[in-house]
């Protein structure tokens, strides 16, 4: 009997080892596939170093966590705050009274005028400085605003695109001082054009200054807010250029030697119908 005992006490032992055996077997087979990494952890084995934020493509959710887009800044985002840097610097150290006067004098009564009667050197070179600000910088809002619209045409061939708006730029600004000088020597009413060109001279200075955040925003900003910086900049430079022709046509009414008639013939012709042409002609290019 004890030995029959020994026995089924050994039968127990070792069936309960398989048992032990088994679960062991079927616990690893359960945990083999599972992740040993929590889901909530991203581990980064990349030997890359990581791209820094930049300040001006950065944005918060609706909770304000912070969003990083990894986007650095490129060499001609660097070189358009360079550019302007010097330029605004420039401005400000050499030119910062005369800077104001001539940012003030569309406000002024006779504002016009008495700028026109100031016969300083340094006026003129601030004049000069704030024309070349006018001109980068609607040269590059244009350029944005061809972009975001996705409209891109080649006048010249072999000149990047970039390059052929400057010039586009130059040549539209060229062209409204020429032709309203051209047709003051023609028609006798040389005084009349240089006043013209005077205050046409002093509003283009103040729109670059206008325009120069809009410029920045639409090369700086984040994706969502392009289109702000965008319609918001286009519909100041319309008002500024309405406004330029206002002070053009109000120039002329109060004029005596000049008729209404020609007035608005000018305008239609000159200073609106090329637009509009030319606005034709791109987009057919595009």
């Amino acid at each position: 009997m004890q030995q029959q005992a020994n026995i089924l006490n050994n039968a127990d032992s070792l069936s309960y080892s398989n048992f032990e055996s088994d679960s062991l077997i079927q616990y690893l087979d359960t945990i083999k596939d599972v992740d040993p990494t929590p889901q909530d952890t991203v581990v980064n084995y990349s030997s890359e170093p990581e791209v820094l934020a930049n300040f001006f493509q950065t944005s918060f959710d609706s909770s304000f966590s912070f969003i990083d887009s990894s986007i650095s800044l490129g060499i001609e985002q660097l070189v358009i705050i360079l550019i302007v840097t010097l330029m605004l610097g420039f401005l400000k150290l050499l030119f910062e009274r005369e800077a104001l006067i001539v940012v003030l004098a569309p406000f002024k009564t006779n504002g016009f005028r008495k700028l026109q009667e100031e016969d300083s050197l340094t006026l003129k070179r601030s004049v000069l400085l704030m024309a070349f600000i006018h001109v980068f910088v609607i040269s590059v809002f244009i350029y944005e605003i061809f972009n975001y619209l996705d409209v891109h045409f080649s006048l010249i061939p072999n000149i990047p695109f970039s390059l052929e708006v400057f010039i586009l730029v130059g040549i539209i600004a060229s062209f409204r001082f020429l032709i309203s000088k051209l047709l003051g020597h023609i028609f006798d009413l040389e005084q009349l054009a240089a006043d013209y060109n005077h205050r046409l001279l002093i509003i283009n200075c103040l729109t670059g200054l206008i325009l120069l955040p809009f410029m920045l925003g639409l090369r700086l900003a984040t994706e969502s807010l392009v289109p702000m910086f965008a319609w918001t900049g286009i519909g100041v430079l319309l008002v500024l250029y309405s406004v330029s022709l206002a002070v053009g046509a109000d120039l002329g009414w109060h004029s005596e030697r000049i008729s209404k008639y020609h007035l608005f013939l000018y305008f239609c012709t000159l200073e609106i119908a090329p637009f509009i042409v030319l606005f034709k002609a791109l987009s057919s290019l595009n």
